[in-house]
């Protein structure tokens, strides 16, 4: 049985500009990750604490504790 992976592979290789584009896209999706990981925990982290603050009880209802 013959591999079929030989019939699809080939000895060209790449041009230089397609291996650069290729390399600034994969750069650029690291980075916008990155940043992403830095700022989504804070940002969590600001809405749980603004949702769980004591707020106080408007003046007019009175406490029955």
């Amino acid at each position: 049985m013959d591999n079929v992976f030989e019939e699809i592979e080939t000895d060209e290789k790449a041009p230089e500009a397609l291996k650069k584009s290729l390399l600034s896209e994969v750069d650029l999706i690291r980075t916008a990750m990155e940043v992403v990981t830095l700022f989504l925990p804070s940002v969590f982290g600001v809405l749980g604490s603004a949702f769980t603050a004591n707020i106080p009880p408007p003046a007019n209802q009175q406490e029955t504790q």
